[in-house]
Protein backbone atom coordinates (compact mmCIF):
# COMPACT_ATOMS: atom_id res chain seq x y z
CA UNK A 1 0.00 0.00 0.00
CA UNK A 2 2.67 2.68 -0.83
CA UNK A 3 2.36 5.22 -3.62
CA UNK A 4 6.06 6.27 -3.79
CA UNK A 5 7.67 9.25 -5.94
CA UNK A 6 11.75 8.73 -5.63
CA UNK A 7 14.39 11.29 -4.73
CA UNK A 8 17.32 12.09 -6.05
CA UNK A 9 18.54 11.22 -3.17
CA UNK A 10 16.57 8.02 -1.95
CA UNK A 11 15.05 9.62 0.98
CA UNK A 12 11.66 9.37 1.96
CA UNK A 13 9.87 12.66 1.85
CA UNK A 14 6.37 11.76 3.18
CA UNK A 15 4.42 9.21 4.74
CA UNK A 16 0.62 8.99 3.88
CA UNK A 17 -2.09 7.12 6.30
CA UNK A 18 -4.73 5.61 4.73
CA UNK A 19 -6.36 4.64 8.04
CA UNK A 20 -5.80 6.59 11.18
CA UNK A 21 -6.11 4.10 13.35
CA UNK A 22 -8.10 4.78 16.86
CA UNK A 23 -7.41 4.34 20.49
CA UNK A 24 -4.08 5.67 21.03
CA UNK A 25 -3.86 8.23 24.05
CA UNK A 26 -2.98 11.76 22.95
CA UNK A 27 -1.35 12.90 26.29
CA UNK A 28 0.73 9.82 26.11
CA UNK A 29 4.12 9.31 24.31
CA UNK A 30 3.16 9.20 20.42
CA UNK A 31 3.86 5.42 18.81
CA UNK A 32 7.21 4.77 17.30
CA UNK A 33 7.33 5.12 13.48
CA UNK A 34 9.63 2.42 12.41
CA UNK A 35 11.00 1.99 8.36
CA UNK A 36 11.92 -1.81 7.71
CA UNK A 37 14.43 -1.74 5.08
CA UNK A 38 15.38 -5.82 4.80
CA UNK A 39 13.45 -9.15 3.39
CA UNK A 40 11.07 -7.46 1.27
CA UNK A 41 9.13 -9.75 -1.35
CA UNK A 42 9.97 -8.55 -4.15
CA UNK A 43 8.49 -11.02 -6.62
CA UNK A 44 6.45 -14.25 -6.63
CA UNK A 45 7.09 -16.37 -10.14
CA UNK A 46 4.60 -19.06 -11.10
CA UNK A 47 6.77 -22.32 -11.53
CA UNK A 48 3.83 -24.99 -12.68
CA UNK A 49 0.42 -23.48 -12.88
CA UNK A 50 -1.37 -26.50 -11.79
CA UNK A 51 -4.61 -27.73 -12.53
CA UNK A 52 -8.42 -27.02 -11.04
CA UNK A 53 -8.62 -23.28 -10.11
CA UNK A 54 -11.48 -22.30 -11.32
CA UNK A 55 -11.49 -18.88 -9.64
CA UNK A 56 -8.52 -17.27 -8.06
CA UNK A 57 -7.23 -19.03 -4.91
CA UNK A 58 -6.58 -17.05 -1.73
CA UNK A 59 -2.83 -16.38 -1.44
CA UNK A 60 -0.86 -17.11 1.68
CA UNK A 61 2.55 -15.97 2.34
CA UNK A 62 4.40 -18.45 4.47
CA UNK A 63 7.79 -17.25 6.74
CA UNK A 64 8.10 -17.32 10.57
CA UNK A 65 10.46 -14.57 10.34
CA UNK A 66 8.10 -12.15 7.95
CA UNK A 67 5.60 -10.06 8.70
CA UNK A 68 2.93 -8.21 6.65
CA UNK A 69 3.24 -9.40 3.17
CA UNK A 70 0.38 -9.79 0.89
CA UNK A 71 -0.36 -11.03 -2.75
CA UNK A 72 -2.82 -11.93 -5.32
CA UNK A 73 -3.71 -14.56 -7.90
CA UNK A 74 -5.22 -14.63 -11.48
CA UNK A 75 -5.68 -17.72 -13.12
CA UNK A 76 -6.42 -18.48 -16.89
CA UNK A 77 -9.36 -20.25 -18.86
CA UNK A 78 -7.68 -23.45 -19.05
CA UNK A 79 -8.05 -23.08 -14.88
CA UNK A 80 -4.08 -22.48 -14.27
CA UNK A 81 -2.93 -20.02 -11.66
CA UNK A 82 -0.76 -17.49 -14.56
CA UNK A 83 0.45 -15.19 -12.00
CA UNK A 84 0.65 -13.80 -8.37
CA UNK A 85 0.92 -10.12 -8.26
CA UNK A 86 2.64 -8.88 -4.45
CA UNK A 87 0.23 -6.06 -3.58
CA UNK A 88 2.30 -6.03 0.17
CA UNK A 89 6.25 -6.24 0.09
CA UNK A 90 5.69 -6.50 4.16
CA UNK A 91 9.62 -7.36 5.81
CA UNK A 92 11.45 -9.48 7.82
CA UNK A 93 11.18 -12.03 4.88
CA UNK A 94 14.33 -14.53 5.13
CA UNK A 95 12.74 -18.04 3.39
CA UNK A 96 8.72 -17.59 2.45
CA UNK A 97 6.58 -20.42 0.87
CA UNK A 98 3.69 -19.96 -0.79
CA UNK A 99 0.34 -21.54 0.09
CA UNK A 100 -2.67 -21.34 -1.84
CA UNK A 101 -6.67 -21.62 -0.40
CA UNK A 102 -9.60 -22.55 -2.49
CA UNK A 103 -10.56 -25.25 -5.50
CA UNK A 104 -7.24 -26.56 -7.16
CA UNK A 105 -4.11 -28.08 -6.87
CA UNK A 106 -0.71 -28.64 -8.28
CA UNK A 107 0.50 -25.08 -8.50
CA UNK A 108 4.03 -24.65 -7.25
CA UNK A 109 6.46 -21.05 -7.07
CA UNK A 110 9.62 -19.28 -6.62
CA UNK A 111 9.63 -16.73 -4.29
CA UNK A 112 12.39 -13.36 -4.75
CA UNK A 113 13.45 -11.72 -1.13
CA UNK A 114 15.03 -8.77 -1.35
CA UNK A 115 17.79 -8.65 1.36
CA UNK A 116 17.44 -4.81 1.58
CA UNK A 117 16.13 -1.96 -0.22
CA UNK A 118 18.61 0.71 1.39
CA UNK A 119 21.83 0.76 -0.60
CA UNK A 120 25.33 0.62 1.18
CA UNK A 121 25.93 3.53 3.01
CA UNK A 122 22.11 4.73 2.90
CA UNK A 123 21.25 6.07 6.17
CA UNK A 124 17.74 5.76 7.59
CA UNK A 125 14.92 7.70 7.48
CA UNK A 126 13.13 8.63 11.30
CA UNK A 127 10.33 9.94 12.11
CA UNK A 128 7.27 10.57 14.74
CA UNK A 129 3.39 9.85 14.42
CA UNK A 130 1.25 13.31 15.53
CA UNK A 131 -1.74 12.23 17.40
CA UNK A 132 -5.14 14.36 17.59
CA UNK A 133 -7.33 12.70 20.36
CA UNK A 134 -6.93 9.11 19.74
CA UNK A 135 -6.12 8.73 15.92
CA UNK A 136 -2.65 9.36 14.34
CA UNK A 137 -2.90 12.51 12.39
CA UNK A 138 0.39 12.17 10.19
CA UNK A 139 3.72 10.94 10.31
CA UNK A 140 6.08 13.33 10.44
CA UNK A 141 9.22 12.33 8.76
CA UNK A 142 12.30 14.39 11.15
CA UNK A 143 15.26 13.20 8.31
CA UNK A 144 14.67 11.38 5.35
CA UNK A 145 17.71 9.22 5.66
CA UNK A 146 19.34 8.17 2.04
CA UNK A 147 20.06 5.81 -0.39
CA UNK A 148 16.57 3.78 -0.46
CA UNK A 149 15.62 2.61 -3.92
CA UNK A 150 12.19 2.12 -3.17
CA UNK A 151 9.96 2.49 -0.44
CA UNK A 152 10.39 1.06 2.59
CA UNK A 153 7.33 -0.37 5.08
CA UNK A 154 6.69 1.79 7.63
CA UNK A 155 5.33 0.54 10.89
CA UNK A 156 3.46 1.93 13.94
CA UNK A 157 4.49 0.23 16.96
CA UNK A 158 2.18 1.12 19.81
CA UNK A 159 0.96 -0.39 23.27
CA UNK A 160 -2.69 1.38 22.83
CA UNK A 161 -4.79 1.46 20.23
CA UNK A 162 -5.37 -0.11 16.11
CA UNK A 163 -3.13 -0.93 13.26
CA UNK A 164 -2.65 2.22 10.83
CA UNK A 165 -2.54 1.81 7.26
CA UNK A 166 0.15 4.20 5.70
CA UNK A 167 1.84 4.76 2.73
CA UNK A 168 5.30 5.94 2.12
CA UNK A 169 6.47 8.56 -0.51
CA UNK A 170 10.72 8.09 -1.70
Amino acid sequence: MKNAVVTPTGGVSAVTLSNAGYGYLSTAAAPSVQFKTDGLIDKVTVLTGGTGYTQAPVVTINDPTGVGATATAAVDSNNRVVSVTVTNRGYGYTNPTISLAGPGTGATFSVSVKDTIQEEGGEAPTGHAVLSGGPITAITVANGGAGYTTPPTVSIIAQLGDSVDRKSVV
